[in-house]
C-alpha cells in the first residue's frame, strides 16, 4: 500500500487538530486561532487531497495486478486501471472537485455523500484556489486593478475550524482509516481504503504463486 501517501494525510488530521486545541479551549469555548488558521486549514485540506489520491493509486495498483494475472491465466481482460492522462493529471491536481470527480468515475461505491459536502466547505474558503492557504498571492484577476496576482486575503474571514473538522473525521473513517489486530476483528466496517488494501493483498498472493511478485 502507499503507506507514505496515507500516513502524510493522517498526520495532517493530527496536526489540524493539535493546532486547534492549543489554541482554543473547548471547555470555556474561548480562544484566538489567528494566528494558525492558515496551518489548520491547509492541513484540512492536503489531508483531503492525499486521502483522495491515495484511493486512486491504491485502486489502480490493484487493477494492475489483476491485469497481470489475467494476461497469465491467458484470460479475457477485465481489468480497468487508470489511464495515463488520469495519472499524469493526478500528479499535478490540486483541485478537490475534480479529484473526487475522479474518485467517483472509477470507484463510486466507496464515495460518501458526506465527502462533497466537505469539499464544498473548503472550496467556500479556497473559493476554487487551492493555492490560497499556501501562498500570500494567487494568479487571480483583479477585477478593480487589472492584475493578474492578487492578495489571498484582503479581508477578515471567520472558519468554523471545529465544524469542517468534524466533517474532516468522518471523511479519513470512511475514506483513510486503516485498523488492525483486534481493532480489525471488531470493526464492523472498514474504510473504502483498508478494503483496497485487504483487496491487494490477495492480489499479491496470488501474484507470488505464479511467480509474478
Amino acid at each position: 500500500m502507499h503507506s507514505e501517501v496515507c500516513s502524510i494525510s493522517h498526520t495532517c488530521l493530527i496536526v489540524s487538530h493539535g493546532l486547534l486545541a492549543s489554541y482554543w479551549d473547548a471547555a470555556t469555548g474561548s480562544g484566538d486561532t489567528t494566528d494558525v488558521a492558515v496551518p489548520i486549514f491547509y492541513c484540512v485540506r492536503h489531508a483531503v487531497e492525499l486521502a483522495l489520491k491515495d484511493l486512486l493509486l491504491e485502486y489502480h495498483r490493484n487493477q494492475l495486478g489483476k491485469e497481470e494475472i489475467e494476461q497469465h491465466d491467458e484470460k479475457a481482460n477485465t481489468a480497468s486501471p487508470l489511464p495515463e492522462d488520469v495519472l499524469k493529471k493526478l500528479s499535478n491536481c490540486h483541485q478537490l472537485r475534480e479529484i473526487l470527480g475522479a474518485v467517483q468515475q472509477w470507484l463510486p461505491s466507496y464515495v460518501g455523500l458526506n465527502w462533497s459536502t466537505l469539499i464544498d466547505a473548503i472550496d467556500r474558503y479556497e473559493q476554487n484556489y487551492p493555492d490560497r492557504f499556501r501562498y500570500e498571492s494567487i494568479g487571480a484577476l483583479d477585477k478593480r486593478t487589472g492584475r493578474r496576482e492578487v492578495r489571498s486575503f484582503r479581508d477578515r474571514i471567520v472558519i468554523p475550524f471545529r465544524d469542517i473538522l468534524e466533517q474532516l473525521d468522518g471523511f479519513m473513517k470512511q475514506a483513510a482509516e486503516m485498523v488492525s489486530g483486534a481493532e480489525l476483528r471488531d470493526a464492523r466496517e472498514w474504510s473504502a481504503l483498508h478494503d483496497l488494501a485487504m483487496e491487494w493483498e490477495s492480489l499479491a498472493c496470488d501474484l507470488y504463486q505464479r511467480g509474478l511478485l
